[in-house]
């Protein structure tokens, strides 16, 4: 009868925990599919064991079985709390993220970096947080800070060609022309269209003098941004600069 009582017991009170601890977190984790399946092969061991007349070989089996469903729970409950914590870290991210965009639309850089900065250390995998953070530095005219954010950025995405692109403009700006000019480079590997890289490529050849690599480049962003009106401006200066007048 103890036997009996126990399983009865168990077995609804079981039932009920497995709902309550599916309410808490998502379905279709498959940490906990797995662990569940695993619940559901050793109730139905406890279920086989016999209720009348058990022996006490029944008796230690019902036990161990009950600690194995016992230690699956707990397992269930500590993924539970994972995945919580990592839904807290994603809402904290977006939130800082959302945040920083704010001040960034209103100008406000100063705020927008330390908005982006905390969204980071909430979660240091998302590339966009990098490109953010990235421009907010250029546009607070903290050039070193912009290059080494972008560079973070290009880790986790080495395909954001705009990130090479704002690399190169903070290269620029500190005179580092050559260092610019290879980022801009490699925005143009990624997207042989992207006119606002050659332009900036040619402005940093147009800044060291080198007139023919400077109107190379501004013709190609010309050709790709026919409305530029800096590009084509700087294109006649290279090429009055090389004596062709009338080709300017």
């Amino acid at each position: 009868m103890h036997l009996k009582m126990n399983l009865i017991i168990v077995l609804v009170l079981l039932a009920l925990s497995s709902i309550v601890l599916f309410a808490q977190t998502a379905a279709d984790d498959p940490v906990i599919k797995d662990l569940q399946q695993q619940k559901a092969q050793v109730l139905e061991k406890m279920k086989a064991i016999p209720q009348e007349g058990a022996t006490q070989e029944d008796l230690d089996r019902y036990d161990e079985l009950k600690a194995q469903y016992d230690q699956l729970d707990a397992q269930i409950e500590a993924r539970i709390g994972e995945l919580d914590a990592e839904a807290a870290k994603r809402r904290g991210a977006a939130n800082n993220y959302n945040q920083g965009n704010d001040y960034y639309k209103d100008g406000k850089y100063s705020e927008a970096i330390e908005s982006y900065k905390k969204a980071i250390e909430f979660d240091n995998t998302d590339y966009r947080f990098f490109k953010n953070l990235g421009q907010a530095y250029y546009r607070n005219k903290q050039y070193d800070q912009a290059v080494d954010a972008m560079r973070d950025g290009l880790r986790l995405n080495p395909e954001e060609s705009s990130m090479y692109l704002v690399m190169g403009q903070s290269q620029a700006k500190m005179k580092k022309y050559d260092d610019a000019i290879f980022s801009y480079d490699q925005a143009i590997k990624i997207d042989q269209t992207y006119a606002s890289a050659w332009l900036g490529k040619g402005n940093a050849y147009m800044a060291k003098k080198d007139y023919s690599e400077a109107e190379a480049a501004l013709k190609e962003a010309t050709t790709y941004d026919t409305r530029s009106s800096s590009a084509f401006y700087n294109l006649g200066v290279a090429q009055a600069e090389q004596g062709k007048i009338t080709a300017a």
